[in-house]
């Protein structure tokens, strides 16, 4: 009992205290704020409330949830766009909803209760479509997981009363459309000749080599559908001569690797023979023994702020818009997620395994199929593939032997 200490993720030290209440059960307490002396006035105060006979701590709202996990959770391991997402859950729908309850009396039923209001609320909105909000209800059931997880994590309920409650259907026509590879090759190119155009002091303090990386991870990203924290975070053990295995991705915030956004996250991604020639391209320059795309000095990560600010929306904001087909493609508009689709949507195209692709891409095969089921080629009543193989099969099976068939005795 007393003063104790926790690592987050991040690999921030993290002060917290201990004691025993008044019931006899162990409490804990951390505040990202706090050192050890603040640690040990606050242990202070909840002693003299223990021997003044006063509840050791006030029961917890879940709108003291929300604040205690988004101060030391949210903040210092999740992205800026994340931060800002949780708290708009929590302003417009959490709060007014369950934010009043004590964590202690919330279960499933009452989680039930506050995304059946929700779907009332938003079918109200669009009465005719079935599946209104429910992509919006789900980000929102999201971050109560996220919050009652926590409160498990800092010992202040058993369970989780989220866990269990599922997500609603969404909307299954949702199309996504690829780029085509011309238009990626245009904006590297772009971003490939970015120093060409800066003053001569500018280009003496940046690194010869910068440019090459900065081609190599947006070719990288359309060649195999990593996420860009996940390309940031490479390191080259990670590379193999016929895989990319994926494991860890960098931390927005932190700048330190972290584990991948789920466990599907973590696989390995097939190196095409343009792939493999593009990192050994980028290896043979040896900006760094162990960081695949180091910083400009040689001794750190690429920074993602400072990727997307000073190279990709520079690139893309100069690169021309581009003709493919009859099509014109206005690649100013073009994101740096959207390499992503761009390799799952050339793969289903390309006829690969649904299941295959989803392994590729760390994803759920039926959020692959909902997502990009339009490229999957239509092979609906071409039977001479399978015809071929059933013929391989049975010229390798002994020929059944004549039965005789008896009726009767």
């Amino acid at each position: 009992m007393g003063v104790i200490k926790r690592k987050n993720p991040s690999g921030r030290v993290v002060y917290g205290i201990q004691w025993i209440d008044e019931h006899g059960q162990r409490q804990r307490q951390f505040d990202r704020s706090w050192n050890e002396k603040l640690a040990k006035a606050e242990l202070a105060i909840i002693e003299r409330r223990r021997l003044d006979g006063v509840a050791t701590r006030p029961e917890m709202t879940v709108a003291d949830l929300f604040a205690d996990w988004h101060r030391n959770h949210v903040v210092v391991t999740c992205s800026p766009v994340y931060v800002k997402d949780a708290e708009r859950q929590f302003r417009l729908r959490i709060g007014p909803l369950i934010g009043h309850r004590r964590i202690d009396t919330v279960n499933r039923h009452i989680v039930r209760q506050m995304v059946a209001q929700m779907q009332q609320v938003m079918r109200q909105r669009e009465p005719g479509n079935e599946y209104a909000g429910h992509a919006t209800i789900n980000k929102t059931l999201t971050v109560v997981k996220g919050m009652f997880t926590y409160a498990v994590q800092i010992d202040q309920i058993a369970t989780n009363p989220a866990h269990g409650v599922p997500e609603l259907p969404e909307e299954p026509t949702r199309r996504i459309d690829a780029w085509p590879v011309k238009a990626v090759h245009a904006i590297a190119h772009e971003v490939l000749h970015l120093g060409d155009g800066l003053p001569e002091f500018q280009r003496g303090q940046r690194s010869p080599w910068v440019g090459q990386r900065d081609y190599t991870i947006v070719m990288l990203a359309a060649f195999t559908g990593l996420r860009q924290s996940e390309l940031l975070g490479l390191h080259w053990d990670q590379v193999d001569d016929e895989w990319l295995h994926v494991t860890h991705k960098l931390c927005r915030v932190s700048f330190t690797r972290l584990d991948t956004k789920s466990k599907r996250g973590r696989r390995r991604v097939p190196l095409m023979t343009a792939t493999r020639s593009l990192l050994d391209a980028w290896r043979a320059v040896g900006a760094h023994p162990t960081i695949v795309f180091p910083n400009q000095d040689g001794s750190d990560y690429v920074r993602a702020e400072h990727f997307s600010n000073k190279s990709w929306d520079k690139a893309r904001k100069r690169t021309k818009p581009v003709v493919v087909n009859g099509s014109r493609y206005d690649c100013a508009t073009m994101t740096f997620h959207e390499l992503r689709h761009t390799f799952i949507s050339l793969c289903l195209a390309a006829g690969r395994d649904l299941w295959e692709v989803a392994n590729w891409a760390g994803d759920d095969p039926e959020l692959v199929k909902r997502t990009y089921g339009h490229y999957m080629p239509d092979s609906l009543g071409d039977t001479r593939r399978l015809d071929r193989v059933l013929s391989t099969r049975a010229m390798l099976l002994p020929a059944a032997p004549d039965i005789e068939v008896q009726i009767g005795r």
